[in-house]
Protein backbone atom coordinates (compact mmCIF):
# COMPACT_ATOMS: atom_id res chain seq x y z
CA UNK A 1 0.00 0.00 0.00
CA UNK A 2 1.01 3.30 -1.02
CA UNK A 3 1.49 6.31 1.29
CA UNK A 4 -1.42 8.39 -0.09
CA UNK A 5 -3.57 5.21 0.17
CA UNK A 6 -2.83 4.57 3.61
CA UNK A 7 -3.01 8.17 4.76
CA UNK A 8 -6.17 8.69 2.88
CA UNK A 9 -7.58 5.25 4.65
CA UNK A 10 -6.53 6.76 7.86
CA UNK A 11 -8.24 9.83 7.56
CA UNK A 12 -11.93 8.18 6.65
CA UNK A 13 -11.05 6.28 9.56
CA UNK A 14 -10.92 9.43 11.54
CA UNK A 15 -13.53 10.87 10.53
CA UNK A 16 -16.08 8.17 11.61
CA UNK A 17 -14.82 7.56 14.33
CA UNK A 18 -15.06 11.17 15.36
CA UNK A 19 -18.11 12.22 13.46
CA UNK A 20 -20.31 11.76 16.93
CA UNK A 21 -17.79 13.80 18.67
CA UNK A 22 -17.91 16.94 16.43
CA UNK A 23 -21.55 16.86 15.81
CA UNK A 24 -23.62 15.96 19.17
CA UNK A 25 -26.37 13.94 19.15
CA UNK A 26 -25.24 12.22 15.46
CA UNK A 27 -25.49 8.48 16.85
CA UNK A 28 -22.67 5.84 15.85
CA UNK A 29 -23.86 3.64 13.28
CA UNK A 30 -22.93 0.21 13.20
CA UNK A 31 -21.82 0.68 9.43
CA UNK A 32 -19.37 2.69 10.93
CA UNK A 33 -18.26 0.97 13.72
CA UNK A 34 -17.41 -2.28 10.62
CA UNK A 35 -16.10 0.34 8.50
CA UNK A 36 -13.49 1.35 11.18
CA UNK A 37 -12.72 -1.89 11.81
CA UNK A 38 -12.08 -2.73 8.08
CA UNK A 39 -9.51 0.65 7.81
CA UNK A 40 -8.27 -0.31 10.71
CA UNK A 41 -7.60 -3.63 9.58
CA UNK A 42 -6.32 -2.55 6.36
CA UNK A 43 -3.67 -0.28 7.79
CA UNK A 44 -2.50 -2.78 10.35
CA UNK A 45 -1.83 -5.38 7.88
CA UNK A 46 -4.34 -7.97 9.67
CA UNK A 47 -7.17 -9.67 8.17
CA UNK A 48 -10.35 -9.04 9.86
CA UNK A 49 -12.16 -11.89 8.48
CA UNK A 50 -9.57 -14.37 9.32
CA UNK A 51 -10.91 -17.55 11.14
CA UNK A 52 -14.32 -16.75 10.49
CA UNK A 53 -14.10 -18.57 6.80
CA UNK A 54 -16.14 -15.44 5.44
CA UNK A 55 -14.42 -13.52 2.55
CA UNK A 56 -14.01 -9.79 2.07
CA UNK A 57 -16.77 -9.87 -1.01
CA UNK A 58 -19.04 -11.37 2.27
CA UNK A 59 -18.88 -8.79 3.98
CA UNK A 60 -19.34 -5.45 1.64
CA UNK A 61 -22.25 -3.26 2.04
CA UNK A 62 -24.16 -1.02 0.04
CA UNK A 63 -24.16 2.99 1.00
Amino acid sequence: MDVRTELQLAAIAEIKQMMPVWVPGLPRRDKDRADIELLTAALTGRNPFAGSGATAQDHRHAD
